[in-house]
């Protein structure tokens, strides 16, 4: 049985799946950078009417929904709980471009009979440049004559850059 999710905003929310398990997801830290492992923090919480112990198997990190989707990280797990119990379990992913990424969180359960049940729930993480960028243009020129230099510093973190010092030489 596989169960997806509604989508859910900016890489942490919660999705409920037959009344089995809820699941709620936050990421850590909140706004990765390429090629830098990160965490999905995943809560799991089993329905207090439930009647069955389930057990968190695997989870999956996938570029698409389907179970064919490019796979971005995988864990195996053997997490029980019983009714009304949650636990928390992270899940360990790097992705290597800066950008929104849609990804989906591909949870497998077995309950206490070891019937399988999935959770798929979508995921858009925010994946930001760890540093300042700076570009710098000029027309070609030749030797001796004057040039104009342009300087662009961009800043992709959430904290202001400072005291930004260009040095020019020649030779």
């Amino acid at each position: 049985l596989v169960l997806l999710a509604a989508a859910i905003p900016a890489g942490a929310g919660s999705a409920a799946a037959d009344g089995f398990v809820s699941v709620s997801t936050a990421v850590e830290p909140s706004q990765p950078v390429p090629e830098e492992e990160f965490t999905i923090q995943t809560t799991i919480s089993s329905s207090p009417d439930s009647s069955t112990d389930y057990r968190l198997v695997e989870a999956e990190v996938r570029r698409g929904s389907g179970p064919n989707a490019e796979l971005v990280s995988e864990e195996g797990f053997r997490t029980g709980f019983g009714p009304g119990t949650s636990k928390t379990v992270g899940v360990e992913a790097t992705l290597n471009e800066s950008g929104t990424h849609e990804v989906f969180l591909r949870l497998t359960f077995r309950d206490g009979t070891g019937d399988k049940r999935t959770l798929v729930q979508r995921m858009e993480i925010q994946v930001i440049e760890g540093h300042p960028q700076a570009e710098v243009s000029t027309d070609a020129a030749l030797p001796g004559d004057d040039q104009t230099l342009t300087v662009g510093v961009s800043n992709g973190l959430e904290a202001a850059v400072n005291n930004v010092e260009v040095l020019v030489d020649s030779d």
